[in-house]
């Protein structure tokens, strides 16, 4: 913004008024705004209230705020904050249904009717894991603007009488719940109890709600589709339908060396011709011409065999860069694991039929993990980004294990895959790659197990021991 209505700046404070108004003298507002098709500008939010997120996702708080506020018969008013590595929604309820109610049966309703519709309409990063329900008003300036920075300490507040709450209520005590309550303990290392709901509250991911429901096959001998696990209000709703239906009662680890070497003859596998190895050509001419592209330590690509190629996530270019340096001649052995979110069109999904790649649908886990352990055990290779989602700085941020679980337990080596330089080429935000050199550099292969002796790593020895060799590479 720049006319003769502008601010000389902050009175007295120079270097505050050099961080918003430039050399040219215009005002960086920081505003965040979209254009339509016809040049309509629309606010969308503002640079200072952006939600950088673990994985490296970036949330506009306001977005979703607004997406919830249409939710008006329910939700008078609601703030999205950060709480740990997840989303939190706090939400003011419209008087007129929530008074004669208790803060858990309003949490109940808020999670049904607005979070679960809200959150089968966003990507998964933008998903509210958790409720806060909050009987004032939100901190607002004399403008109406909404104060980030006290919201904190309403949190801090909730926190204090929940566990109050927590420790006034009698837990349940029927067998089913107290073996579900343990068991996902055991997996998320968190405190469960029973009005905990799976998503909301206790931000089970893909492969946790998979091993939860094998959990309750070979437990309970019953079903619990890992779709339908969010509808259950909480954990003891879920626990009440699994003693319903149960017809056994052994407790039982999940096993997952027999879930991935079950029978999988009916799960039709992507394929792939001509066209695919053609444009891994493409990709790989492109890149040396444009970015210097430099390929590393093809030789620690096994010649043949079942291996996991697990590269660290730096650009939406991360696919092909890991495309340009697989061997030609075997391009075929090779299928990428893609979440669904990168396939949403009809076009796309063709293509990803005719190119190797074995999507992960949320409405159906576990036969896209039962995909990659059947393309492992026919001996062919997968790439899994273990990580998820792309760098928000250039480094690495936690992987999750889904990899490492497939290596330990078909016995197939991970070669971990450095990417270099893909961040500052293909930075977020950016739809054009700049000219800068990258490097793809193949590591050496990493066992399930420790030194010769064949004693079997962890699930996160593993992992932790692939994001090393990764992040050791990246710092040099």
């Amino acid at each position: 913004v720049k006319g003769p209505n502008l601010m000389k700046g902050y009175y007295n404070r120079p270097e505050e008024t050099a961080e918003v108004i430039d050399s040219d003298g215009y005002l960086h507002t920081g505003d965040l705004a979209s254009f339509d098709s016809v040049g309509r500008i629309t606010i969308t939010g503002r640079t200072k209230e952006i939600i950088v997120l673990s994985n490296g996702k970036n949330v506009q708080p306001s977005e979703i705020e607004y997406k919830l506020e249409k939710y008006d018969k329910l939700v008078k008013e609601a703030a999205v904050v950060q709480d740990g590595d997840k989303l939190r929604a706090i939400i003011v309820p419209q008087p007129s249904w929530s008074s004669t109610m208790t803060d858990s049966e309003v949490a109940v309703v808020l999670k049904r009717d607005v979070l679960e519709p809200y959150n089968m309409t966003v990507s998964a990063y933008k998903k509210i894991m958790s409720v806060l329900v909050y009987r004032g008003e939100l901190p607002r300036t004399r403008l109406d603007k909404l104060q980030r920075y006290k919201l904190g300490a309403i949190l801090k507040e909730e926190q204090g009488a929940r566990s109050k709450e927590h420790e006034a209520k009698p837990e349940p005590d029927f067998e089913e719940y107290l073996l579900l309550k343990r068991f996902i303990e055991s997996e998320k290392g968190v405190k469960v109890h029973a009005a905990d709901h799976i998503e909301t509250d206790l931000a089970l991911d893909s492969l946790d709600k998979i091993s939860l429901q094998s959990f309750i096959e070979n437990t309970f001998g019953t079903s619990v589709g890992v779709d339908a696990m969010p509808s259950y209000p909480n954990i003891e709703a879920l626990a009440r339908h699994v003693a319903a239906e149960k017809t056994k009662m052994e407790a039982e680890d999940v096993d997952w060396h027999q879930l991935l070497h079950a029978p999988v003859d009916n799960l039709p596998l992507p394929t792939s011709g001509f066209a695919y190895r053609f444009v891994s050509r493409l990709f790989k001419y492109f890149f040396r011409l444009y970015n210097t592209l430099k390929i590393k330590g093809q030789t620690n690509i096994p010649a043949k065999g079942a291996c996991i190629i697990a590269p660290n996530h730096q650009s939406f270019a991360d696919g092909p860069l890991v495309l340009a340096g697989l061997p030609w001649n075997t391009l075929s052995e090779y299928f990428f694991y893609a979440t669904e979110e990168h396939v949403r069109s009809d076009y796309r999904k063709r293509m990803a039929a005719q190119s190797n790649v074995i999507v992960m649908e949320r409405a159906n886990l576990k036969n896209s993990i039962l995909k990659l352990a059947k393309v492992l055990r026919e001996g062919h290779r997968v790439v899994i980004f273990p990580e998820g989602a792309r760098t928000h700085d250039g480094g690495t941020v936690p992987f999750k294990k889904t990899f490492a679980i497939l290596a330990k337990e078909l016995d197939v080596p991970i070669i971990p895959v450095c990417i270099k330089g893909a961040f500052e080429a293909l930075p977020r935000g950016s739809s054009f790659m700049r000219p800068k050199h990258i490097e793809v550099t193949f590591l050496d292969p990493l066992t399930p197990f420790r030194g010769n002796n064949k004693e079997p790593l962890s699930y996160e020895e593993l992992t932790r021991q692939t994001q090393d060799a990764i992040e050791k590479v990246l710092a040099s």
